[in-house]
């Protein structure tokens, strides 16, 4: 079912940004990317996993292992997104966070608190495994965990972009299940879910709380503009959508 939404442009120069020391200027421009990136995962995600019941084994395989992939590369750029705010961590601490809205500080709070425990956050390890990295060790190490007589194998397929090397997700599911602690793969799979849907908003809210204060600090005249900015776009209801691993791609 179709709906509407409402956008707001929020417009501004590349003088409007000059105005902003340099330190803020480059954490607005990387934290906003990494707030595009996490929302644009998640969807694709989300929509994939929605997709992942084909009714048929092969199809299913293929749709968790394409759901899998983006949890990867989700999980490493929330870690690499922590980085970038944890390195802005002392100025932002004293110039933005009295001036940011109470759902930010606390999320801000709640992300630091994650990051910092003691043994640190299993997102830094997937990220140097499995999902930026091609680490051999690792696959060494799942490879050499597989029965003899366990079962591997390939789908392969004439159409372009339909071929899907199967044995290699197997290794992911099981660095994964090595990384989390969770000797059910599929256990592991949630787990790593659940954790990445508990940063994910927190992320999100601090993002945003110093977005405004940093929009209202240096892109004044854009701010009072933005309400003769608006547009309203038809858009697609969510649970319609799919995307599944086995496609047929445009010729």
């Amino acid at each position: 079912m179709a709906a509407t939404i409402d956008v707001y442009s929020l417009v501004f120069t590349k003088a409007d940004l000059d105005a902003a020391p340099k330190a803020e200027r480059l954490f607005y421009l990387m934290a906003t990317g990494l707030a595009n990136e996490v929302q644009m995962l998640n969807k694709k995600l989300a929509v994939v996993v929605q997709s992942a019941d084909g009714g048929q084994r092969i199809v299913n395989q293929a749709n968790s292992a394409f759901a899998m992939m983006i949890l990867r590369i989700l999980s490493g750029r929330l870690w690499e997104g922590w980085g970038v705010i944890s390195g802005a961590s002392g100025w932002l601490r004293s110039a933005y966070e009295p001036s940011m809205s109470a759902v930010g500080v606390a999320a801000l709070r709640d992300l630091r608190a994650i990051f910092n425990q003691k043994g640190g956050s299993f997102l830094k390890r997937l990220r140097d495994k499995v999902a930026f990295h091609s680490d051999a060790e690792a696959v060494e190490a799942a490879y050499d965990e597989m029965r003899p007589d366990e079962e591997l194998g390939e789908y392969m397929c004439h159409t372009v972009g339909n071929t899907l090397h199967y044995s290699a997700e197997l290794l992911h599911y099981r660095t994964l299940s090595h990384i989390t602690g969770e000797p059910d793969h599929e256990a592991a799979v949630r787990l790593l879910l659940t954790e990445t849907q508990r940063l994910t908003p927190l992320f999100n809210d601090v993002i945003n709380a110093f977005v405004l204060v940093f929009a209202e600090r240096y892109l004044s005249a854009g701010l009072a503009r933005m309400k003769d900015e608006q547009e309203t776009l038809m858009v697609g209801s969510f649970e319609d959508q799919r995307l599944s691993f086995f496609s047929k791609l445009p010729s």
